[in-house]
């Protein structure tokens, strides 16, 4: 739910942590060509599947848990 509340996108049914999500139909393809600069991949027309948004976010806090505590 974080992901539709703050970067626009959806999760498909069976979506797992780190995978690709779906742009919400109510955002423009150009408007997420812009807003998800590491690209789009155009499936259909409303189907446009951006990498997760929040996949750098969870690398960096993995990063630095392991650091922290080992």
């Amino acid at each position: 739910m974080q992901l539709t509340d703050n970067h626009s996108v959806a999760t498909p049914a069976n979506w797992q942590d780190g995978g690709d999500c779906v742009v919400m139909p109510s955002i423009n393809t150009e408007d997420a060509k812009v807003n998800f600069p590491k690209g789009i991949q155009e499936v259909k027309p409303y189907l446009r599947m951006p990498p997760n948004p929040m996949s750098k976010f969870a690398d960096t806090l993995a990063y630095w848990l392991e650091a922290k505590y080992t």
